[in-house]
């Protein structure tokens, strides 16, 4: 009976130091899923950037040409 009772008590707290172990686990996963999506926006963020730098005459003239061209419709 007492052996029962022990080995009930030693599942038990094997149980508890898996679900303590698990809950780190998922923190864990949860932070490097995080860190993983900020570098990705961050990346596309830098790479917006770049393009814009780099195109700036382009873009210029899009948006010129866009503004000269609604002037146009309105009238």
């Amino acid at each position: 009976m007492d052996y029962l009772d022990y080995s009930g008590c030693l599942l038990s707290l094997q149980a508890t130091c898996f679900y303590s172990v698990l809950k780190k686990y998922n923190k864990m996963k949860f932070i490097l899923k995080s860190i993983g999506v900020s570098f990705i926006i961050l990346s596309i963020v830098l790479a917006l950037f770049d393009f814009l730098i780099e195109n700036k005459e382009l873009i210029l003239l899009i948006g010129l040409c866009s503004l000269m061209a609604s002037y146009f419709i309105k009238n």
